[in-house]
């Protein structure tokens, strides 16, 4: 009832809820775009089994 009274944008937990909804409902349009992995790359597998944290390059 709060939510409903007081309401000016959405909260935390409704957010996060709709962020998840959103990718399930696009998990096909992503994968088709190539941007949607289910196993996504380890910093080791891009960059060879010498690397490490330090070494990875910062992603923005």
């Amino acid at each position: 009832i709060e939510e409903f009274i007081f309401y000016d944008h959405p909260s935390g937990r409704a957010r996060v809820e709709m962020a998840m909804r959103w990718k399930a409902e696009n998990r096909a349009l992503l994968a088709a775009l190539g941007k949607w992995s289910d196993r996504p790359e380890t910093v080791k597998e891009k960059q060879g089994p010498e690397a490490d944290d330090e070494t990875a390059p910062k992603q923005e």
